[in-house]
């Protein structure tokens, strides 16, 4: 067995699957949106958005910058460099708050500018989730 071909085989496995449930589920009458469909959402459903590392992710901090490694035998990706502003931001998307939440609490600390602390937040959400760091912790509402 080619062990380059397994990890192929092993990902198209989970794909099928997780496309099966996503069907099961829809013609249970749950429907489910893409992660890359998130954008698109509304603001008010956004803000509600409780966001949470997925499984496997491990946040590390080397030298000046912030990577995530989503497994051992992968690169960690880069996030950001550690002395930037993302930081800040980073530690208010928590998985125990919502993305509203977060917002407002980063204005708090920043000059209170709501719309400039939500904009920061949103824009770090949806890279994260686009990396595969990150996602909805809960169904959509």
């Amino acid at each position: 067995m080619d062990a380059q071909k397994t990890p192929n085989r092993r990902e198209a496995l989970r794909q099928l699957l997780a496309r099966a449930l996503l069907t099961t589920e829809e013609l249970a009458g749950r429907p489910h949106l893409r992660l890359r469909d998130l954008e698109d959402l509304p603001e008010e459903t956004l803000r509600q958005i409780v966001p949470r590392l997925a499984p496997g992710v491990e946040i590390v901090v080397d030298g000046g910058t912030v990577k995530a490694r989503r497994r051992s035998d992968e690169p960690p990706l880069l996030l950001f460099d550690r002395r930037s502003e993302e930081v800040r931001t980073f530690n208010r998307i928590d998985g125990r708050q919502s993305l509203g939440e977060a917002a407002t609490e980063l204005a708090r600390e920043l000059s209170g500018d709501d719309q400039a602390a939500w904009c920061r937040v949103r824009r770090l959400f949806l890279h994260l989730v686009q990396l595969g760091v990150c996602f909805p912790r809960d169904p959509l509402p």
